[in-house]
Parts: structure tokens; C-alpha cells; sequence
């Protein structure tokens, strides 16, 4: 019996840290940095023939391109844009 109590004390002394331990080490993180913000992004899949005509026309609306795959072989590409959700916010 003797020798059972120290292993059980560690036992319970290693799952009271164990429970312990996430709430000692937790990062907090303070609040969004000045210009941080949310995105309107979408992708669309186009045509060769018209890919110039509409990035011009999502470009009018104030979104930009971030990127663009290409299928050259079936004449059609996949272009992704984005603007910021709220008016007036920056890139």
C-alpha cells in the first residue's frame, strides 16, 4: 500500500497540472489593429474572349484582382477578386 501512494500522488498532481496548464499559458490577443477589416472576394470563371471586358467591369466597382488561373487549352480562365466590405477603408 505504501508504495501506491506516491505514484497516485503524482498522478493526480500531473492531471491537476494538466488541467491547469491551458488556462496558465492562454495567449490573449488585444483588439484588431487600425485598417484591419472584412473582405468582399469572390471568384468567377470566364471566357478568354470576354476576361479584359469584365475585370474592367468588377474593376469600376472598386474590386481588384488577387489572382488568376488560366486553362489556355479550353480558351477559359478563373480570375478571384476582392475590395473591402466597408467604404472608405484602405488596402
Amino acid at each position: 500500500m505504501k508504495k501506491l501512494v506516491v505514484p497516485v500522488i503524482c498522478c493526480l498532481i500531473g492531471c491537476v497540472a494538466g488541467v491547469a496548464a491551458p488556462a496558465l499559458t492562454a495567449q490573449t490577443f488585444g483588439a484588431p489593429s487600425v485598417g484591419v477589416g472584412t473582405w468582399e472576394q469572390f471568384c468567377e470563371g470566364q471566357s478568354t474572349a470576354t476576361v479584359n471586358e469584365r475585370m474592367s467591369s468588377w474593376g469600376e466597382r472598386g474590386f481588384r484582382v488577387v489572382g488568376v488561373v488560366g486553362d489556355l487549352d479550353n480558351e477559359a480562365v478563373l480570375v478571384c477578386y476582392a475590395r473591402p466590405a466597408q467604404p472608405g477603408e484602405g488596402w
